[in-house]
């Protein structure tokens, strides 16, 4: 199984610390997160092999976590730990959505043989997602973005960014070299729910270039489209 990669999402740091070294002694890659809501912006541009979850987070609006990865990862392996042994929890899990439901404190081998078992059922040639990193990481230039923790940096210090312009600047880079008008960009970054209008993506866009540009008058990674909108230009670090 090496090669693959377990995403592994667990609010209790010591079991989370016991799954990860398991996981890794066992060859396995490891993305690892306190937090279960911090990711659903980012988690649709991940491709884990599988997900080990633990049961008890929800969202900020009660809805259990593992419904809303089905919601975002349709064929990802899922096993959800779970503290409570009554039978229904387990039934209940299942039904949201997990392929698997262990109780914890658990065996760590005995997880990880489960995670080998339900991915020898998934065929090597399954989709990807849309796209696959190997570390949660993705750069442009001297800017990374660190998709698990929901952190920037530009010249390796840490940027100060609101929720919407880590989502802005989050999207660019997984889209570089490609034309987006302002709308394709409002759509992306903030729920139609919310109060919307196009003038917000050049708020937000001005912001974020007075935090990533050397010199935001002339910008060099994200570029104006005349008539059209914006696009984040790919550079390699040389070129900032």
């Amino acid at each position: 199984m090496r090669g693959k990669t377990i995403l592994v999402i667990e609010k209790n740091c010591v079991y989370r610390e016991e799954i990860k070294d398991a996981l890794q002694g066992s060859g396995f890659d490891v993305w690892e997160s306190g937090s279960g809501e911090a990711l659903f912006g980012p988690l649709s541009h991940l491709s884990p092999d599988g997900i080990v979850l633990d049961g008890n987070m929800t969202d900020k609006m009660g809805k259990y976590i593992s419904c809303k990865i089905r919601e975002v990862l349709h064929d990802v392996p899922l096993i959800v730990t779970t503290e409570n042994s009554d039978e229904l929890e387990f039934v209940l899990h299942l039904e949201r959505g997990a392929d698997d439901c262990m109780l914890k404190p658990g065996r760590p081998r005995e997880l990880v043989s489960r995670i080998r078992t339900i991915l020898r059922r998934i065929p090597d040639d399954r989709a990807a997602g849309e796209i696959r990193l190997s570390s949660g990481l993705v750069t442009n230039g001297c800017i990374t973005i660190n998709l698990l923790n929901q952190k920037a940096y530009a010249e390796e210090k840490e940027l100060a960014m609101s929720a919407r312009e880590f989502a802005l600047l989050t999207f660019l880079v997984l889209n570089q070299n490609r034309s987006f008008t302002r709308k394709n960009l409002l759509d992306a970054v903030i729920d139609e729910r919310e109060e919307r209008s196009l003038r917000m993506i050049d708020t937000l866009i001005s912001r974020i270039r007075e935090k990533i540009e050397p010199n935001p008058r002339r910008p060099v990674y994200i570029k104006t489209v005349r008539k059209m909108g914006y696009m984040m230009e790919s550079l390699t670090a040389e070129e900032k």
